[in-house]
């Protein structure tokens, strides 16, 4: 059973039931069926009264909660179930903040954990309660400079925030998150290319079609777009590097097309994983059909299980954050909700954080 929390720079739990689960076939077709969902416990519920589904949460909103004197510099808003956030109060401790779609909740945690040494090192730190929703924490001596706060809130569902970049304290399981194909443009603003031709490279992922695609089921006709970061169009680094678009064309057609793509997890069971990527709308695109902006969006999967549903996106980069905690690899992938127009959803730091096995 795989348990998913999702939190965009946030974190929120997944209501499951259910849903549609998607798989690529050889010609990269995409086979859709409806599954049922994994089973959430009662413990971790925040919004089960609400009988919403995390397709149908309320979308979020970019408002500032109000000021409380012991909450983080920077205040985040959960996308949607719950949400966990912490940052440095002082030196030597940290406030953390849980939330149900924005508002601050008491979840109360079973357990809290310092997480540290790739993972390796999971040390129990005691709590006090400012407010409901808002905790303290001491942090012990010779916490490293970059570590993860864990909460518990059953036997097999924890939330988790990232303190510094990951990147220097875990290993991140994800080839290629940062879409990093600049060394294969040159002279260009963007570039397509087959699946065949990143496998050939070694890239880490794959691009395949949906189901209701216009083009072929050859392989060579469903292509990726690589951008490359420019003033008006920028990766989430800024002007530096690359990322891909959603919305490609069909080489055989030259018409928009919608993608998928994808790249198979090497995840261990019971290990607990911060999951995150950025997205935001393409700047310029423009829907052919009506002249105004289109409405872009992003599905965000797990094994073609929804995990996320973005429909409408923010042009300006926004962090996505999840935690998985799997019983064997997985594959993730990410496709275009939109109208296949030419201009879709932008995907870049796609990161997945090994925190390593919870306690017992």
């Amino acid at each position: 059973m795989k348990t998913y929390l999702r939190h965009a720079i946030f974190v929120g739990i997944f209501v499951t039931g259910a849903c549609s689960k998607q798989t690529l076939d050889a010609n990269g077709q995409v086979n859709s069926k409806n599954v049922a969902g994994p089973q959430k416990s009662a413990e971790s519920s925040g919004d089960e009264a609400s009988g919403q589904t995390a397709d149908s949460a309320p979308a979020h909103t970019e408002t500032a909660s109000a000021k409380i004197d012991t909450l983080p510099a920077v205040v985040p808003v959960a996308i949607a179930g719950a949400s966990l956030s912490c940052s440095k109060a002082l030196p030597t401790k940290i406030t953390c903040q849980t939330r149900v779609y924005g508002a601050l909740a008491d979840l109360r945690p079973i357990a809290s954990y310092i997480v540290s040494k790739r993972g390796a090192d999971w040390s129990p730190i005691p709590s006090t309660v400012i407010s409901p929703g808002v905790y303290q924490f001491a942090l012990p001596a010779g916490v490293p400079a970059v570590f993860a706060v864990a909460l518990e809130l059953s036997s097999t569902q924890y939330i988790s925030s990232i303190l510094g970049d990951g990147v220097t304290a875990f290993n991140d399981v994800v080839k290629d998150g940062e879409f990093d194909y600049k060394a294969h443009i040159v002279g260009e603003t963007f570039e397509f290319a087959t699946s065949a031709t990143i496998a050939s490279l070694g890239f880490g992922w794959s691009v395949g079609r949906l189901a209701n695609s216009k083009c072929t089921t050859k392989p060579e006709d469903v292509v990726i777009e690589f951008q490359t970061a420019q003033s008006s169009n920028q990766s989430y680094a800024g002007l530096t590097g690359t990322f891909i678009e959603l919305d490609s064309f069909c080489t055989a057609t030259d018409v928009g097309d919608n993608i998928v793509v994808s790249q198979k997890l090497s995840t261990s069971k019971n290990h607990l994983y911060n999951l995150s990527y950025r997205a935001r709308r393409r700047v310029d695109g423009i829907n052919a059909s009506t002249g105004v902006g289109a409405i872009q969006g992003i599905i965000a999967r797990i094994d073609g299980e929804a995990i996320d549903t973005r429909l409408s996106l923010n042009q300006t980069w926004t962090k996505y954050v999840f935690d998985l905690m799997p019983q064997n690899a997985v594959v993730l992938s990410f496709e275009d909700t939109g109208p296949s127009d030419n201009f879709g959803s932008a995907l870049d730091a796609v990161e997945a954080f090994d925190l390593g096995i919870p306690p017992p």
